[in-house]
């Protein structure tokens, strides 16, 4: 129906259609965030895209949590108000955060009889 048309309509109809109007619109943003072309905080391996592969970078959708499953569990990872959480969920193990050098550190699950 063309948007000419829409006036003549009942007013619960032009309201129905003005509703699905603006959650396409949001669903095509959010389908444009998740194809990884909006630039967000969140880059996937930017090497790996721009140097390695001559192509672009791919980012994840704001808010958005990443979770690594383990063979013990898993580590997700999430940035919030540009803090850095990290929450693990594992099974009779530990999570270890240990620093390598100044600026780099390692998180390891490891099982609780091995941490002692």
């Amino acid at each position: 129906m063309a948007s000419e048309d829409v006036s003549k309509l009942p007013k619960w109809a032009q309201w129905k259609i003005q509703r699905l109007e603006s959650d396409l619109k949001d669903c095509q943003s959010q389908l444009k965030a998740f194809s990884g072309e909006t630039e967000t905080a969140i880059c996937i391996d930017p090497d790996a895209f721009t140097m390695r592969q001559g192509g672009y970078p791919k980012y994840l959708p704001e808010r958005c949590d990443v979770e690594y499953t383990l063979s013990r569990g898993e580590i997700s990872i999430s940035l919030r108000d540009d803090v850095l959480h990290i929450h693990g969920n594992y099974h009779n193990s530990e999570m270890v955060i240990k620093p390598e050098v100044s600026n780099v550190f390692t998180v390891k699950l490891i099982p609780e009889d091995d941490s002692k």
